[in-house]
């Protein structure tokens, strides 16, 4: 059912099974290894409609196996539910439309999902409507009712119940957006409805939904501010700079930026694999998962090695950067972190005491382009060793299964295509997308 996939004999007879085995609760998780074309938008059909999860590694070596076992490990470790069945209530006069996520819904009740695995960094969005006959003076209740099995083999259940009142002032709902579930929406929404075939459909739909709810706030409520000024409301000041970073993975980038990067792999169809891979593991996990992904979280951590910040100031958020390269310098080390995956840049112009503390003695980063990466896990790793209590410090834990640290010596001329917010091969920069925004806002208010 995806424009650019023609419905083959491969495609109709995977597309069947994903169903057979969603409807017996049966979830695949795939991951997939390969140095070549593997059709992941035909077969990643299985993991979609099973509420699976798809890791693709096309460069399966050195870094790459480490990544498998560590995501091998994270898929049998986290919290999960089996046999999960999802069901929707509400008052007269609102209504389940439908389900957004990898999930295939229910033919026989349009207000319940069932899906055979479901873990903790997944989620389901369920898009409401109502008529004339909700209630506008009273509002509405909603219940959310979770049936499924535990790891013991035993039936739970989770029941949320909650009562919403209406608004009759559009101010009223910036004010209590979520911006997180607005973003995942817009996401899922476009991948559900995108034509793969156009080169830059997606990112315009996505831009298209974003410039649509900014436009509508600058018309109902600030309506008489300067139409020179860009006007952003509280609730969704940063939608901006997750949309850039969303636009800037293969998911949502054009063909032609794609091409760029496929050329990395050494054969044809890599910029349709890495693109459907993409599309495929963001219809599926929740905003939180998605968010460490599209903007890293990136960490100055030379005071931390020079022993210039204490322990005690190691949360502290002066430490953050954000993803602009006049924000880094050769001679400091950064930190980044991307739902586990950390890689640590060493500037060249780094001191000797942090390279030692870092890497031992006598090491000279210019005679090693490549580090060997550093793996570090619970059984294995000193407490005591201070880029280990960095590393428990960033992930919030006291425990920490595997953790990869991948090792980068950089020049500034290296950093273009982690800076998120900088114009790069991969799309435009932070200033211009607030400028294309507000243009866009203008011609839709004239």
């Amino acid at each position: 059912d995806v424009a650019a996939n023609p419905q083959t004999q491969a495609n109709l007879y995977l597309n069947s099974l994903a169903k057979k085995m969603s409807g017996k609760s049966i979830c695949c998780d795939m991951f997939v290894m390969s140095e070549k074309y593997s059709d992941i938008v035909t077969i990643g059909e299985i993991s979609r409609y099973t509420g699976g999860e798809l890791y693709y590694y096309p460069k399966f070596q050195g870094m790459e196996s480490l990544k498998l076992q560590k995501d091998m490990m994270n898929c049998f470790d986290s919290d999960c539910g089996f046999d999960v069945e999802v069901r929707l209530r509400t008052s007269t006069g609102v209504f389940i439309e439908e389900y957004l996520g990898n999930l295939l819904p229910s033919t026989e009740m349009v207000d319940t999902v069932r899906i055979g695995y479901m873990k903790s960094d997944q989620s389901v969005i369920g898009i409401m409507d109502y008529d004339e006959e909700i209630n506008k003076f009273v509002g509405f209740f909603l219940q959310a009712v979770v049936l499924y099995t535990d790891i013991m083999g035993k039936k739970r259940m989770k029941i949320f119940n909650g009562f919403y009142s209406t608004v009759s002032e559009a101010n009223d709902i910036f004010k209590k957006a979520d911006l997180d579930v607005i973003f995942t929406t817009i996401l899922r929404q476009t991948i559900k409805g995108g034509n793969f075939r156009n080169n830059e459909s997606l990112n315009l739909e996505v831009l298209e939904k974003v410039t649509n709810i900014l436009a509508a706030y600058r018309k109902y409520c600030s309506v008489h501010a300067k139409s020179s000024i860009l006007l952003l409301p509280e609730a969704l000041k940063l939608l901006p700079i997750f949309v850039l970073g969303a636009m800037k993975t293969p998911a949502f980038m054009a063909f032609g930026q794609m091409n760029s990067i496929a050329r990395d792999f050494a054969f044809d169809g890599a910029a349709s694999d890495l693109k459907f891979a993409s599309i495929y593991q963001a219809s599926g996990k929740n905003t939180k998962t998605l968010l460490k992904e599209y903007y890293p979280t990136c960490y100055n951590v030379t005071g931390h090695l020079n022993g210039n910040v204490s322990e005690d100031a190691f949360s502290d958020d002066s430490h953050k950067v954000r993803l602009a390269i006049n924000n880094f310098k050769e001679d400091e080390v950064y930190l980044f972190e991307s739902n586990g995956v950390f890689k640590l840049f060493v500037g060249y112009s780094v001191s000797e005491e942090i390279k030692a503390k870092l890497f031992g003695e006598g090491v000279k980063m210019e005679q090693n382009t490549q580090l060997t990466t550093m793996l570090y896990s619970n059984a294995l790793a000193d407490n005591n060793n201070l880029m280990t209590k960095l590393i428990y410090w960033i992930s919030g834990m006291s425990f920490v299964p595997m953790v990869l640290v991948d090792v980068v010596p950089f020049r500034l001329i290296d950093l273009p295509k982690y800076m998120v917010e900088d114009k790069t091969f991969m799309g435009v920069s932070y200033f211009d997308l607030l400028v294309y925004c507000h243009k866009k806002i203008q011609q839709k208010l004239n």
